[in-house]
């Protein structure tokens, strides 16, 4: 795994970010590896720490990419910003349980015995510096480099034609060289494929083509493609397109080989079950509306008559909130319109987020513990889907409420 970012290129027209200086991060990782050696951090679970403290930073490098920290619901960035979120949060856990599953061979000498905290500490220096400062560093960059680039896929298209363009000094990989130059329509399936970045710290870019250009010739284009030398080829984990995928980090990183299939709240990020929340936490209260009119009232106020409310939610996107939305609540045959007036509260102070990519959509799920019941605010590509409670009768769901708690873990109060 070490060698998997090979020649990254490190001299890049990106300004650097002082890795080395992040204190978060580094003390998130010591903390990782006391955990580690003291037994605390048990197989496959997440060191929430060091899997926040890595999330936080590689999302400093999407929002710098995407240009801002908060778009309106119709800015294709908002939309982005959903997927990025759900992919960097995906990739920190993988990370995180990679940096466990390989510093569990320091622990121990040739005879079996744990190494003293101090030996075990500096047996991993090394490996920690490359992860935490070389990797990190390239992983920001490429987080960057590919927001910017999924944004540029979204301008271009006001374009005709494309042309990919290099830098043009002698540090272009000869991968890359090939394509300099090379000018096609914007529907043709070769940006799908061929979009930078396509290395770390890839360079390249796309400009418009010049008016009255034609496209490239088929025989420059086979040629672009299909190199003499497959070395020379362009990296299959590379291949792709961020503005169409929606993806910065591929499921074939070699991080992604300890991951399990799905993420669960207290076996992997080992938080408390509902139950013990419900047991040991003073939670929220609040006042539910009396009835069916008094909850349609209620919407018509919130949305000043216009059907549509839009919220900023804790995670930084613009939800939708529509008459769609309220209209099913105030139907539901379990009287959801009594806490219909929480959908704000839920959805901008929540005490956890989860997030699931399924049938190319970005499903989060935003879960508040009220002194009575869980409320849980579905929201389906950034409009909201649903709101009910996590109940069964008079009694909390615990089945429910913890099949709801799967997923990628965006936030955890």
């Amino acid at each position: 795994m070490l060698d998997y970012y090979g020649d990254c290129g490190c001299d890049t027209s990106i300004v650097k970010l002082a890795i080395s200086d992040d204190g978060e991060i580094n003390n998130a990782f010591e903390l990782l590896l006391k955990d580690l050696h003291s037994g605390k951090l048990q197989p496959d679970q997440i060191s929430l720490p060091y899997y926040t403290a890595t999330s936080n930073k590689l999302m400093e490098a999407v929002k710098d990419g995407l240009g801002a920290d908060f778009f309106p619901a119709d800015d294709i960035r908002n939309n982005l910003k959903a997927y990025f979120t759900e992919n960097v949060f995906a990739f920190s856990a993988a990370k995180t349980l990679a940096m466990r599953q390989m510093f569990m061979g320091y622990l121990t000498d040739d005879d079996g015995n744990l190494r003293s905290w101090a030996t075990f500490r500096n047996s991993v220096a090394n490996n920690a510096t490359i992860y935490n400062m070389s990797h990190l560093q390239t992983e920001y960059d490429s987080a960057i480099a590919h927001s910017q680039m999924a944004v540029k896929w979204h301008t271009m298209q006001s374009f005709d034609k494309l042309e990919y363009s290099t830098v043009g000094d002698n540090r272009v990989r000869p991968a890359h060289r090939r394509f300099d130059g090379l000018i096609l329509s914007k529907d043709d399936p070769f940006w799908k494929t061929y979009w930078p970045p396509l290395d770390w710290n890839c360079r390249c870019t796309i400009i418009p083509a010049e008016s009255g250009a034609t496209d490239s010739s088929e025989e420059r284009l086979k040629g672009a493609v299909n190199p003499e030398n497959p070395k020379d080829d362009v990296k299959p984990y590379f291949k792709g397109n961020a503005g169409i995928d929606k993806v910065i980090f591929k499921d074939e990183h070699p991080y992604q080989n300890n991951m399990p299939k799905e993420l669960d709240a207290e076996k992997n990020y080992n938080l408390p079950s509902v139950k013990k929340i419900y047991e040991n936490e003073d939670l929220t209260s609040f006042e539910g509306l009396p009835n069916k009119d008094a909850a349609s009232a209620y919407w018509t106020s919130m949305t000043n008559g216009t059907g549509t409310v839009n919220v900023k939610s804790l995670d930084g996107l613009d939800v939708v909130f529509d008459n769609d939305f309220a209209k099913k609540a105030i139907a539901h045959e379990q009287d959801r319109y009594k806490f219909l007036n929480q959908f704000s509260d839920v959805v901008k102070s929540p005490d956890e987020i989860w997030a699931n990519r399924r049938n190319g959509k970005i499903e989060r799920t935003y879960i508040k513990y009220y002194d009575d019941y869980p409320i849980i605010v579905g929201i389906d590509n950034n409009r909201a889907a649903t709101i009910h409670q996590l109940r069964k009768g008079d009694t909390i769901d615990l089945k429910a409420a913890t099949n709801k708690r799967k997923g990628v873990l965006i936030y955890n109060k």
